[in-house]
């Protein structure tokens, strides 16, 4: 690892992982001097607030109100319903079980709460409501992150990154998942390799993607073999959490940036985009003499099998890996019939959001070296 000499690293959320995670929950809420939380649970959870509840059966905590119709989207008309719910049950604190569309309404609903804020215009100065958030296979990888998705708009500040995350081995492994799990799964993965790949990058953002990396190549493909190996699944959503620190911290190459755009223009999943991208993103590096680092290969299989593969073939080894990994989606990329006229505009687009770090002219040839034969 090359440190710089000027980095800097936010991760916020404590980490409360494996059995009988949700346990501790109301100690850590406690601390928060919290004890009433709102429970706001994805339409894919409904299933396991019953375990949730269970959990608490030892602790001071009681659920203040329980919201099970958690939309796909947030809007202000939604968060005053809720805000209103949230001061007449007389809570304290936000739970959100389940999913980004939960998790979206969690944040906003705990920053609206708080004084000094206006989210109408997207201004967020401090968050008071303690945040928890609790993982299932209904992951869409930014919940662990600093971003939300209100109306339809993007919005960033320390403030989103929630308090406590809680992976609990009772609340993974559902087969009904697997899908929103392995897209979750390679876009983290593209969002690891490039966030460190093109810059220098703090030691603990590059510790974080070490350890994210290694969760989901480890597990990731006993999970799609095996849906209900509560083991695997809690590896891999915990790895789409420690992303989820990375994607806050670090910037996304040509892959994860032209499939932000996309997917904005042609409604596919962003993280299904950029895992189908990332194989090709490092494929072209290649082609172009430039260096993949051999830190890859050493989170994607473990010292043991890096160090029995010659210098020479560590680029290509990360690279098939890579490819089978994203392969476990069980989509190709012509399927998706993007079409060519978009091309340019992406590159135009992509240099401008990446403040022309991701030349227009690297990018065209990127997504003509990609979709030049669909």
């Amino acid at each position: 690892m090359t440190q710089p000499s000027h980095s800097s690293f936010f991760a916020q959320p404590k980490f409360l992982v494996g059995l009988r995670a949700m346990e501790h929950i109301p100690v850590e809420l406690d601390g928060f001097n919290a004890r009433r939380p709102m429970v706001i649970v994805h339409p894919q959870a409904k299933g396991l607030v019953k375990r949730f509840v269970r959990s608490l059966a030892d602790s001071n905590l009681s659920v203040g109100a329980l919201v099970h119709c958690a939309l796909p989207y947030v809007n202000q008309y939604e968060l005053e319903r809720l805000a209103g719910l949230f001061r007449w049950r007389q809570c304290d604190s936000v739970v959100a079980i389940g999913g980004e569309f939960a998790m979206d309404i969690a944040k906003a609903l705990a920053t609206t709460l708080t004084d000094g804020n206006e989210l109408k215009h997207r201004e967020i100065k401090d968050r008071t409501i303690p945040l928890a958030y609790i993982a299932t296979q209904a992951v869409g990888g930014n919940e662990v992150t600093t971003t939300m998705n209100l109306d339809g708009r993007e919005v960033i500040s320390d403030f989103l990154y929630p308090d406590i995350v809680c992976i609990d081995n009772r609340m993974v492994g559902q087969k009904a998942g697997l899908n929103s799990t392995v897209v979750a799964a390679i876009g983290s993965l593209a969002w690891c390799v490039e966030g460190v790949a093109n810059e220098q990058c703090s030691p603990f953002a590059e510790a974080s993607v070490l350890t994210a990396i290694s969760l989901i190549a480890d597990n990731l493909p006993s999970l799609a073999k095996r849906p209900a190996d509560k083991k695997s699944a809690l590896a891999v959503v915990n790895g789409v959490a420690v992303a989820g620190t990375v994607k806050s911290n670090c910037k996304g190459g040509v892959a994860c940036l032209a499939a932000e755009l996309l997917a904005r223009e042609t409604g596919h999943n962003t993280n299904l985009l950029a895992g189908l991208l990332l194989p090709y993103a490092l494929r072209y590096k290649q082609e172009r003499n430039q260096t993949i680092k051999d830190d890859l290969l050493l989170a994607l299989t473990g010292i043991d099998a890096y160090s029995t593969i010659a210098a020479d073939d560590r680029s290509k080894e990360s690279i098939r890996i890579i490819e089978s990994l994203v392969s476990l989606a069980g989509v190709e990329l012509n399927q998706l019939k993007i079409q060519q006229y978009l091309l340019q505009k992406i590159a135009i687009d992509v240099e401008d959001i990446s403040e022309s770090r991701v030349s227009m002219d690297y990018c065209l040839g990127f997504l003509q070296f990609v979709f030049g034969d669909n």
